[in-house]
């Protein structure tokens, strides 16, 4: 598919070139902005995000430029000190875009090899995107973003319900494109925040993200906002989110020039990054104080260490360079420190209010406990005697028997593909203090489930940073027992080489879920109790209310899933200018909160502020129950793409290729996708590896028929209880016990998925390399 509907002229200072050469335009290098000549225009969906580093990889838009053979490979991308990102019309961070948004953006060329990518195998095969040499990123804007400041917004011409499809064109545009919609697309109003696609009307000016782009369509809608407040809202919401992080850690810039004095005082001019935002600019004044810390071009610091001074002078510079904000900091320091030097990037905080702590994995002070690249996790297939009694494993070919480990953290990183991640675990008496906040990597099990607004969940579908509860198995061989030095603090602090997480052990993840569903699954609200906006603190105590019904997706109590009760009493949160208040189907303000207020809630920075900073607040039942049922239409949209995964528990081969297959349906499928198997109906069948990575599911499966359903009561951990006897006239190399497999839907179109998620011909995932204990 050819993206011939984008625009041509990106921003004022930059000359959008297609169709050239990497040594046709300009290296950009991290200490010194880029000449305003010519800079690569690209677009592509983001598949992977390693915030911490400002490392991502796009899928770029297919285009007549590249050879076929090199469509959907993945493009390396590193954003420069000075590249910024902008997400719902407002500045934004890596981590606040999901993954799977459509994306526009300019590179530059990197470093020579920067971009080298190299999979496994098929060396006559491209394992790299034909752009991979435009490695460096200046800017990245989603499509809602890209289109408001170019373009303008969209017109509906028409809508098909029956289709599930709506044609709009810009307003100076003659011809409309077509766009695919699902169940899953999330319209805004004015009135509703959860609205489906049946709410997009001819007429409407809108603007929208997408995402799978294809030959066959310019993207699927995931989001359509339908009248300017709604947009208004986006932009206002994403603007608090974004100056709520900057108040944590200052704002970025490059250090212009230094004049060294006596005594190491210096003077120094430090240009602020494009990008900020100038309300966060504006907190700096005349003769003001100011706070200066040393970072690397990922804009990591190596601590909280920062030079204080005062600002003698703020200047504006006129036509700016790319990547220049246009305003320049001099100010005056009594220490200069080692890393403030001229071409290195800084963090800047007004005075009065120091840098302070950033979660541990964006600091390099002690020791870098951040991978570079991803860990390998890998799960054992034969099993392996626990190293301690009452210890139990998980193994993917069959669903466990012992009890699994409760850990609680945030969720600091995410490889969807792999359905790996990371968590910084809350901090408890369990370890030395020393050992807090190091990383707990973790391997989801194929029949590991994931549930995010009380609805079943994909891992790509949880925001990092989120605060998030698990169950969790030991991993190979119990892998990952870190050797912990003796409690001596010299010894620690001066060599630390303890990269992961006490608790590492506990990586074959069984179950996770975010506080909303974790308090809501028990039955509980809580009541606020006490506001302080000034200093922005929330107090709210847990109430455990009467039962009534079943709880969604409650597993067996041989799991230990019900001893885990998480926050309990009354409890003081905090507040930040980014926590979403969800009232009356829609985003709400703070000061609309009331005491005797009963809510759920999400949070995050549980291990370094008290309980937490909350994220999002829903204050009434209609909000939670759109959230779940928005959630809930999402997976099903997900399975309906990919299959419903299930376990092969037992074949019977008929000869000349013919057989039966039976298999259990894993748990925590959306209710819509279990209704859909009946007996004496067919379903296409593909065989998948212990991520869920099907090889080419359009082409490798094989129909099959349902000859028996059963529903188990008392189903063991992992399985849904329902087992399926499916008729095949041909068996598949795949269709073996103890594998995983994918069952599509009946009526659900056969469409490919990404190409990172499939393992033929290559493997183009993200590389990783292998952990500590192989």
């Amino acid at each position: 598919m050819i993206r011939v509907w984008l625009p041509a002229v990106l921003a004022l200072f930059y000359v959008v070139v297609k169709g050239v050469e990497a040594t046709e335009v300009p290296i950009a290098k991290p200490d010194k902005f880029p000449p305003p000549a010519a800079a690569h225009y690209l677009a592509g969906e983001l598949t992977f995000v390693d915030h911490i580093n400002r490392i991502l990889y796009l899928r770029p838009d297919r285009t007549n430029r590249e050879p076929k053979a090199f469509q959907d490979l993945p493009l390396k991308v590193t954003m420069l000190p000075y590249g910024s990102v902008r997400y719902h019309g407002a500045s934004a961070q890596l981590h606040d875009i999901p993954l799977g948004t459509h994306l526009h953006g300019l590179f530059y060329p990197g470093p020579e090899g920067a971009y080298e990518m190299k999979a496994p195998g098929y060396p006559d095969r491209p394992d790299r995107s034909f752009d991979s040499p435009f490695s460096q990123c200046l800017q990245l804007e989603d499509d809602f973003s890209y289109y408001q400041t170019n373009g303008g917004k969209w017109i509906v011409e028409s809508v098909d319900t029956e289709k599930k499809t709506i044609t709009a064109k810009q307003k100076n545009s003659e011809t409309g494109l077509t766009f695919e919609c699902t169940e899953a697309t999330r319209v805004w109003s004015k009135d509703d925040a959860f609205g489906g696609f049946t709410q997009i009307k001819p007429g409407q000016e809108i603007l929208f993200n997408v995402t799978i782009a294809t030959r066959f369509c310019p993207g699927r809608l995931t989001e359509v906002w339908i009248d300017p407040q709604s947009i208004e809202l986006a932009t206002a919401t994403q603007k608090q989110i974004n100056a709520a992080w900057h108040r944590e850690r200052g704002i970025p810039g490059m250090i212009k020039s230094i004049e060294h004095a006596t005594a190491g005082k210096g003077t120094v001019t430090a240009v602020v990054y494009a990008g900020t935002d100038p309300d966060l600019i504006a907190q700096f004044t005349q003769n003001g104080g100011i706070h200066a810390a040393p970072a690397e071009p990922s804009l990591r610091i190596y601590g909280i260490n920062a030079a204080p001074g005062r600002i003698d002078h703020i200047s504006q510079i006129d036509n700016p360079p790319p990547g220049h904000s246009g305003t320049e900091f001099t100010f005056t320091v009594n220490e200069l420190l080692e890393g403030i030097r001229s071409g290195r990037t800084v963090w800047l905080a007004p005075g009065g209010r120091t840098l302070p702590t950033k979660p541990r994995e964006e600091l390099l002070h002690h020791a870098d406990i951040w991978p570079k690249p991803y860990e390998e996790i890998a799960i054992e297939t034969t099993p392996v005697d626990p190293p301690d009694k009452g210890l139990s494993k998980a193994l993917p070919d069959s669903f466990p028997t012992g009890k699994p480990v409760y850990l609680s953290g945030e969720l600091t990183g995410i490889d969807h593909v792999n359905r790996r991640g990371i968590l910084r675990l809350d901090r408890s008496d369990n370890h030395n203090k020393y050992y807090w906040d190091l990383p707990n990597h973790f391997q989801l099990l194929p029949y590991g489930s994931i549930y995010y607004h009380g609805s079943p969940a994909a891992l790509r579908d949880i925001p990092v940073g989120t605060h998030l509860h698990g169950w969790f198995y030991l991993g190979k061989k119990g892998q990952f027992s870190v050797p912990l030095l003796e409690t001596n603090y010299s010894q620690i602090v001066s060599n630390q080489p303890n990269e992961y997480s006490p608790d590492s052990m506990w990586c074959a993840a069984f179950r996770l879920e975010d506080d909303f569903t974790f308090y809501h699954n028990r039955n509980s609200r809580w009541q606020v109790t006490a506001i302080d906006l000034k200093a922005q603190k929330l107090t709210m105590k847990r109430l455990n209310r009467v039962q009534s019904g079943t709880v969604q997706g409650t597993v067996a109590d041989s799991t230990g899933y019900n001893e885990a009760s998480g926050l309990s009493g009354t409890q003081k949160f905090d507040l930040s200018s980014g926590t979403r208040v969800w009232k009356n189907r829609n985003i709400s303000r703070l000061d609309e909160i009331t005491v005797d207020d009963t809510a759920l809630i999400n949070f995050t920075w549980a291990t370094l502020y008290g309980p937490g900073v909350l994220l999002d607040i829903w204050l009434d039942d209609e909000t939670i129950n759109a959230a779940e049922e928005l959630q809930n239409r999402r997976h099903f949209q997900y399975l309906t793409d990919r299959g419903v995964p299930a376990l092969i528990t037992s074949t019977e081969n008929r000869g000349n290729g013919k057989g039966f297959v039976y298999a259990t349906l894993y748990s925590s499928p959306a209710k819509e996708a279990l209704n859909s198997f009946q007996e004496n109906t067919s379903a296409l069948v593909a065989p998948a590896d212990h991520t869920l990575r099907t090889y080419e599911h359009v082409n490798d499966n094989k129909p099959g028929r349902f000859i028996e359903i059963t529903r188990q009561e008392n189903a063991p951990p992992g399985s849904s209880g329902i087992s399926l006897k499916m008729e095949f006239g041909e068996m598949l190399e795949g269709f073996r016990p103890g594998r995983s497999i994918r069952i599509f839907m009946r009526h659900s179109p056969r469409r490919p998925v990404p190409r990172e998620e499939r393992l033929w011909p290559l493997d183009v995932r993200p590389p990783v390399h292998t952990g500590p204990g192989d």
